[in-house]
């Protein structure tokens, strides 16, 4: 996870073009939330982020490279928070339910990644074009890196690619919406299912955690 991180991070640049970038990226995640992809427009984007539509279009080639640059930076702000708590020292258990939190708790500020992976159909559209080893980067988690978690740990290894495949799947649909949540909050909802899931995912402990290659 440290390598795709250094992959996402920006192309070097000055301070100035940095700054400009990530305008753009604010203003086109603020556009494809509110009117959707299809219709956000690129001189709308350039408007909210106070430059020329030209000035986008030497940062992002095309609406679909804008669309990559917004879920390039969604990924990486996400794994620049996710990977520092993944410490060495944390017991397998307490990793596992790091990690689960962190990924949904991270999911509601990830909206445009969560529109691709909800199969939003011109989002979907767009990323087509893309090649699949980028939208892998861009939207997937590593199934070898979540069976390691799975495994790590005192816990029996029967049946762990079947908790690796609902692990996936609840990671993917994030935190559902406030009237499902009970009334908590999506930080305690994200906490709350990530203990639940660790606790009754495993069984009673079978053997003694060995070192791990990953951390």
């Amino acid at each position: 996870m440290k390598k795709l991180l250094d992959e996402l991070q920006e192309p070097p640049m000055d301070v100035r073009k940095r700054k400009t970038r990530r305008r753009i990226v604010k203003a086109a995640t603020d556009a494809i939330v509110r009117h959707g992809f299809r219709r956000a427009s690129i001189d709308g984007i350039a408007k909210a982020a106070g430059i020329a539509k030209g000035t986008v279009y030497l940062y992002f080639p095309s609406k679909t490279d804008l669309l990559v640059g917004v879920l390039r930076h969604e990924r990486r702000t996400q794994l620049e928070t996710l990977l520092p708590k993944l410490r060495r020292d944390l017991a397998p258990e307490a990793r596992l339910r790091v990690w689960l939190e962190e990924e949904l708790r991270s999911r509601a500020s990830m909206p445009i990644s969560q529109l691709a992976i909800g199969g939003d159909i011109a989002v979907k559209a767009a990323l087509d074009e893309v090649d699949p080893t980028t939208r892998q980067r861009l939207l997937g988690i590593d199934p070898a890196f979540v069976e390691h978690l799975v495994t790590s740990g005192p816990w029996a290894s029967e049946g762990a690619a079947d908790r690796v495949a609902v692990l996936l799947a609840v990671v993917y649909a994030g935190v559902p919406e406030e009237r499902l949540r009970g009334g908590i909050s999506p930080a305690q909802y994200a906490m709350t299912l990530s203990r639940l899931l660790v606790d009754g995912i495993a069984g009673a402990p079978q053997r003694a955690a060995p070192p791990s290659p990953w951390f």
